[in-house]
C-alpha cells in the first residue's frame, strides 16, 4: 500500500491538496478504518446538517467554506475554500426552495440579503408559494435577466402592468385625496400605518419615488418587525406587502 500527496488544480492558484492510497487490495485499508472508534455528538451533525442546510439555500458562499456541485464551474471564481462540500446539493436545494414561505419573499425584495440561487426559486419555490396566496406575491426581482422559458405559473407576469394593482378601493381613495407624492401622504398622516399604506397605493406609477418607498418600507419592516406576521385581516400587513409589489414591479420590471 502506498501512500501519495495528490493535489487537484482548479486553475488561478486554486489547488486542493488531499491523500492518494495505491494499493492492490483495499482490506488492510477497511480494516484500519474499522478500528477508528471516533464519535461525533449527535449536536454537532445537527449543527453540520443545518449550516449545510442553510448554505444550499444561498448563492453565496459562507466564510471559507463553498457548497456547490463538485464540477461547478462557481469555484473557479472562488478564493480557495477550506471546505468544498458537493454532495447530493441540488436534490438538497430543491428540497429547501420549496419550503420557503412568502413572508421570506417579501423582506428579500425590500432588504435583498437572502442571495437566493434564481434558478431554485424561479423553479422550485415561486410556483408553489404562488399558488398559496393567490399569486400576490413579489416576482420580477427574479424572473428579472432569467435565460430559461418561465414556468407556466408565472408567465401571467410577462405582460403584467401597474394599473393591475389598482382596485376600486384605491380609485375611489385617489379621487377622494389626490394625494402627490409619498411625502404629501407621510405629512397627512404621519402616525397611522394602516391609513399610510392605504393611501400609499392610491398613489399614481410616475407619482411614487423608487428611493423614497424603499426607505419607507425598510423604516417599516424594521420598526414593526412582526407586521407580515400579524392575521390575515390586518390592512396594515395586506397594505404594506401591495407596497413591496409595487416597489418590486417598479424596480425590476424589464
Amino acid at each position: 500500500m502506498e501512500f501519495v500527496n495528490h493535489s487537484r488544480d482548479f486553475g488561478q492558484g486554486k489547488t486542493i491538496t488531499m491523500t492518494k492510497i495505491v494499493t492492490d487490495s483495499f482490506e488492510p485499508l477497511f480494516e484500519i478504518i474499522s478500528e477508528n472508534k471516533s464519535k461525533y455528538s449527535t449536536s454537532f451533525f445537527r449543527k453540520l446538517k443545518r449550516d449545510i442546510y442553510e448554505l444550499a439555500l444561498t448563492s453565496e458562499p459562507t466564510e471559507r467554506i463553498v457548497v456547490m456541485p463538485l464540477s461547478d464551474e462557481k469555484l473557479d471564481n472562488q478564493e480557495e475554500p477550506e471546505v468544498v462540500i458537493g454532495f447530493g446539493i441540488l436534490e438538497l436545494g430543491k428540497q429547501g426552495y420549496k419550503g420557503l414561505s412568502a413572508d421570506e419573499i417579501f423582506l428579500d425584495v425590500v432588504f435583498d440579503n437572502r442571495n437566493f440561487n434564481q434558478y431554485l426559486l424561479v423553479e422550485e419555490a415561486l410556483p408553489v408559494i404562488g399558488k398559496h396566496v393567490a399569486w400576490s406575491l413579489p416576482v420580477f426581482k427574479y424572473i428579472r435577466g432569467y435565460q430559461k422559458e418561465l414556468p407556466p405559473e408565472l408567465q401571467r407576469f410577462i405582460n403584467f402592468t401597474f394599473d393591475d394593482f389598482i382596485t376600486k378601493t384605491i380609485l375611489l381613495n385617489r379621487e377622494k385625496y389626490n394625494f402627490s407624492s409619498i411625502k404629501h401622504v407621510l405629512n397627512y398622516e404621519p402616525e397611522n400605518l394602516s391609513r399610510q399604506v392605504r393611501f400609499l397605493q392610491t398613489l399614481k406609477e410616475d407619482q411614487i419615488d423608487l428611493d423614497e418607498l424603499e426607505e419607507y418600507l425598510k423604516n417599516t419592516l424594521t420598526n414593526y418587525p412582526d407586521l407580515l406576521h400579524q392575521p390575515k385581516n390586518s390592512e396594515a400587513k395586506t397594505g404594506i406587502k401591495k407596497l413591496i409589489r409595487m416597489y418590486d414591479y417598479l424596480k425590476y420590471k424589464e
